[in-house]
């Protein structure tokens, strides 16, 4: 490692990365503010059955689609 040369090391639990230095061993504390790639994760997709679907799955619940 060089002199002007930053050690990333990632803690397991947290989200952020710890940036210390290889000299002085002090945490670095740096803005607050998102990096460039980052952004807010997108929403979770909500899914539904397409309406033809319906008559290939059979679900327990469902009293008109019981065979006995």
């Amino acid at each position: 490692l060089d002199w002007n040369t930053y050690r990333v090391k990632e803690m397991k639990g947290r989200r952020q990365r710890l940036v210390v230095h290889f000299d002085r061993l002090k945490p670095y504390h740096g803005s607050r503010q998102p990096w460039e790639g980052q952004q807010k994760p997108r929403e979770k997709r909500k899914t539904q059955r397409p309406p033809w679907m319906r008559d290939f799955i059979h679900d327990p619940g469902d009293e008109h689609g019981t065979c006995s």
